[in-house]
């Protein structure tokens, strides 16, 4: 591994690693594509979606849907401010139905250790979406439109209900996989 790095010259004492959400205009309405890891990681230089917004000139109120891929923590933080109020307080939150009854299920958690990072992902998930207001909440079955002109897709792996996105235009299409 270090050699690759090497042989592509990147440093071999650190990995970048850059995820961005993906904001879309798409039948009149913003749909924004995950959130990023939030302002709770501004210290280690990520979870500047917000920051970003604001320089498109986009604010957080006007996102009308967020569809949500997984619920690794770079992918939900962002759905709720620094205080724990809903980052986007006008859209409806979209999520896979699948990756929901996983992280939410007790019997899940409680397999695993106290302390892993598993155990801890589980309990930032219920921290996140216990911010969110249960009528804002949505969750969605994959092979079916999820915002106009975008279709979930199933890939499940990396997390139990992973979904990606299958953005429409016309004739062209675009797979989004985070």
């Amino acid at each position: 591994f270090q050699e690759a790095l090497a042989l592509d010259g990147l440093s071999r004492d650190e990995i970048n690693s850059v995820f961005h959400p993906l904001l879309v205009r798409t039948g009149g309405r913003l749909v924004m594509i995950d959130t990023g890891n939030g302002p709770r990681s501004l210290s280690a230089g990520t979870g500047l979606t917000a920051q970003r917004l604001a320089a498109l000139g986009v604010d957080p109120k006007q996102i009308e849907t967020v569809l949500i891929s997984h619920f690794h923590g770079d992918h939900i933080g962002g759905l709720v401010t620094m205080e724990g109020a809903p980052a986007f307080p006008n859209a409806e939150i979209k999520v896979p139905l699948d990756e929901w009854n996983y992280w939410l299920d007790d019997a899940n958690m409680n397999k695993a250790a106290e302390g892993s990072n598993l155990r801890n992902a589980h309990g930032n998930v219920r921290r996140v979406f216990g911010a969110i207001p249960g009528k804002s909440l949505t969750k969605y079955e994959t092979g079916k439109e999820v915002a106009p002109g975008i279709v979930a897709m199933a890939t499940p792996g990396h997390t139990p209900g992973h979904s990606s996105f299958i953005i429409a235009s016309g004739p062209d299409k675009l797979l989004v996989q985070a």
